[in-house]
């Protein structure tokens, strides 16, 4: 699936990453499946980023936030 998301996302990836709003898709496992540039350009450590939960990744947590009203 996550190789699926990133051709699709691939497809309009110029529109995405022209954004000047940070654009992140994250799986329901709470794993970072794609980010636009302005997030890589930000955080930097892409490989990093796509390996750890986001919870971890962006806030150092353990476990997932207990607000995520941005999950359905």
């Amino acid at each position: 699936m996550k190789e699926n998301l990133k051709l699709n996302v691939g497809k309009d990836g110029s529109i995405l990453n022209s954004l000047a709003d940070a654009l992140i898709i994250i799986g329901r496992d709470m794993q970072t499946l794609w980010a636009n540039r302005t997030i890589t350009d930000a955080y930097g450590n892409i490989e990093e980023m796509y390996k750890k939960k986001c919870y971890k990744f962006f806030y150092g947590l353990d476990e997932p936030c207990t607000d995520r009203k941005s999950v359905v």
